[in-house]
């Protein structure tokens, strides 16, 4: 049986995907003010992958700290981290990853704002916006857990 993986690999690993998903809420940003409907919908595709593992390492973060009786804040990783070895490290990781969910979820709220205007200045299209709105709305409610 493998190896858990520690809260230092998952950190790696969910920086490596906030980035690609902060790349490809850029990229549906252009396709946006493209109006390019397929490539929304392939996008979509390509993130819903990355914010299920997103989702699933971050219930493995906090089952970590869970176990180790410190809450899931980053209160608690302080206190997690002063009896590790690596807990400097592990700060400066948890802050990366921070900033980066906060960046995707801001460029998220940006690419909701303007859905809402195309909505509401193309009601010929409403029922294509209607689903791009639909699985933005979706998405919202994934990343903020």
């Amino acid at each position: 049986m493998p190896d858990s993986p520690t809260l230092l690999d998952l950190f790696a690993e969910d920086i490596g995907h906030a980035s690609q998903l902060l790349q490809l809420v850029d990229e549906e940003f252009q396709a946006l003010e493209r109006r390019e409907l397929p490539v929304l919908q392939q996008l979509l595709g390509a993130k819903q992958p990355l914010m299920q593992q997103l989702e699933r390492n971050g219930r493995a973060r906090a089952e970590i700290l869970r176990e180790a009786g410190v809450s899931l804040d980053r209160e608690g990783l302080a206190r997690y981290a002063r009896e590790r070895a690596d807990g400097a490290e592990l700060l400066a990781r948890g802050d990366e990853l921070g900033e980066l969910l906060e960046r995707c979820q801001q460029a998220n709220l940006r690419n909701g704002r303007i859905l809402s205007l195309i909505h509401i200045s193309e009601p010929t299209r409403q029922a294509e916006i209607s689903y791009a709105v639909f699985c933005l709305k979706k998405k919202k409610k994934k990343t903020k857990t």
